[in-house]
């Protein structure tokens, strides 16, 4: 998010940052949501588009996997404009811990109001290496796109339940039913913990 110094924190974010790896090289964008608070930004990787010169192969720094998460998470960005710094979004990034009960993980939504269930056999597949992304609502009424990564379930992508359906459906990867005393849960198998969401 921008935050401006002597302003209070805003209630949404006016910034994603989305990061890709293909094979060694890594890619990382921003994009603003609110003109009026687009900035430069600096960051440890060479600028390629807009074109501020001619880019060599290979470049930068490396990024060792200690340090990827953060990186990923944008903490890396920093403003070259004075008063104003880029920092992630609290209320995405530093929610409430999860709980477990009785089979089912409390995860707290993004809104700070509510809760939704998991089942926890997805905690033990991402101990395993294996990662899933499902679809889930609040009572607000809002939808989410929740991914399992190696440090918990993120979420992706907040808007109507028709939108984030849309978007669990375009997700590759098999689809996987969960039974329990609550009934089905549906999810699907993510063949990367950092699988971009698609755009609708």
């Amino acid at each position: 998010m921008v935050r401006v110094d002597g302003l209070p924190e805003p209630d949404r974010p006016q910034a994603y940052a989305m990061t890709i790896l293909l094979g060694q090289l890594v890619l990382q964008g921003v994009r603003f949501t609110t003109p009026s608070l687009q900035v430069r930004v600096s960051v440890r990787l060479p600028q390629f588009w807009p074109p501020a010169g001619p880019v060599t192969w290979p470049s930068g720094t490396p990024l060792h996997d200690g340090r990827f998460l953060d990186f990923a998470g944008g903490k890396d960005f920093r403003s070259t404009e004075q008063h104003i710094e880029l920092q992630p979004w609290r209320p995405a990034t530093e929610l409430t811990p999860s709980r477990v009960g009785g089979g089912m993980v409390e995860l707290p939504t993004i809104c700070g109001k509510h809760v939704v269930y998991y089942p926890a056999a997805l905690v033990g597949e991402a101990m395993h290496g294996r990662f899933y992304a499902f679809g889930t609502a609040c009572e607000c009424p809002m939808a989410y796109l929740i991914h399992t990564e190696p440090d918990g379930a993120h979420c992706k992508a907040a808007d109507t339940a028709e939108v984030i359906s849309g978007l669990y459906e375009r997700l590759p990867g098999e689809e996987y039913e969960i039974e329990d005393d609550d009934g089905s849960f549906w999810c699907k198998r993510l063949s990367s913990p950092f699988q971009q969401k698609m755009e609708p």
